[in-house]
């Protein structure tokens, strides 16, 4: 059974609709998945129906105003992707802070997952605001901004080995190869256990190895 609520957060994303299934009483953990561009939360919820969810996990899945997280491609320097970019990461802020305050689950319980647009905010949600995770999977996406503003980022913080995946097709035609090793390598340097995988043949999709990982985090 699905559920539906609404977060009080503000911007382009305003009063975000969230759908939840699981256990939506007594959880202990939670999953939170981010869909991508021209998707929506129902589509990514779906991801969940390839894993086998412990009785004790929540399932949360926001749906972005119309279906994109952000107007432009990720690559382009932050700005022209404002205000819709910081209104998404207050999403993941919000649904942090959701957790927390009705269920009592601390970050250290959450599992975060995002495709593409989705795996993107992901990616610089935590890269931002680095703390201990129960786990990481960016399906095809990487750090949000220019390389300029990647390499010039003062990245600072402490992932505490929280596990994380990362997996794209090196010719994907929306990330570029070059961006997935940099954001492997930036989040490696602020402590996370980084798993990283470039494919090929993949296109831009969810291989079955990250669903694999997904498995070993929920399990």
């Amino acid at each position: 059974m699905t559920e539906k609520i609404n977060l009080t957060n503000t911007g382009p994303h305003a009063n975000t609709e969230v759908l939840l299934r699981g256990n939506t009483n007594d959880p202990k953990r939670a999953l939170l998945l981010f869909h991508g561009r021209g998707s929506n939360a129902g589509n990514m919820l779906k991801l969940s129906d390839n894993v086998s969810i412990g009785e004790d996990m929540l399932i949360c899945a926001p749906e972005a105003s119309g279906h994109e997280w952000y107007p432009h491609r990720f690559i382009v320097p932050r700005e022209e992707n404002e205000p819709h970019l910081s209104s998404a990461l207050g999403v993941v802020a919000a649904l942090i802070a959701l957790c927390d305050e009705t269920y009592n689950i601390k970050q250290s319980n959450l599992i975060l997952a995002g495709f593409s647009q989705g795996a993107c905010v992901v990616a610089d949600y935590i890269a931002r605001n680095p703390q201990t995770y129960a786990g990481t999977c960016i399906f095809s996406g990487g750090l949000i901004g220019s390389d300029e503003e990647i390499q010039g980022y003062e990245w600072k913080g402490n992932l505490e080995e929280t596990p994380l995946y990362i997996g794209c097709d090196e010719s994907d035609p929306h990330i570029p190869r070059k961006r997935v090793e940099a954001t492997a390598d930036v989040l490696q340097k602020l402590n996370a256990n980084v798993t990283s995988r470039l494919y090929s043949g993949l296109g831009h999709a969810i291989h079955s190895d990250g669903i694999g990982f997904l498995q070993q985090l929920v399990s």
